[in-house]
């Protein structure tokens, strides 16, 4: 448990609470955020079990923006999908992850 910190050199920390905000992980390489990180929730526990954040692609790449889903347990990349169009909002409804663009598409992503 704690706090998402997207940095701007691209990199992805998650500060702990329980220890007055020391790193706990540091993903390195995600992407420079255009939407604020979204914390996905185990129904079960409600301990978080995934971070979701919309990135810039690389240079010279053709996607508007790229979904990245990361462990929130240890900041591993568990998956990545890259979207024709700039992501306007993202939510989370159990194991469903929807993302709207400002071309007025809902992308659905199963988070399982």
């Amino acid at each position: 448990e704690g706090f998402v910190a997207a940095r701007s050199d691209g990199s992805v920390e998650l500060l702990s609470s329980e220890k007055k905000g020391a790193v706990a992980w540091t993903a390195k390489g995600v992407g420079e955020c255009l939407l604020l990180p979204l914390v996905v929730r185990d129904q079960a526990s409600a301990r978080g079990k995934a971070i979701v954040l919309c990135v810039k692609p690389g240079a010279g790449r053709q996607e508007a923006c790229v979904v990245v889903v990361l462990a929130a347990d240890s900041g591993a990349m568990l998956w990545r999908s890259a979207l024709p169009a700039p992501a306007t909002a993202m939510t989370a409804n159990g194991d469903r992850l929807y993302v709207s663009t400002e071309n007025a598409e809902l992308y659905v992503f199963d988070l399982k």
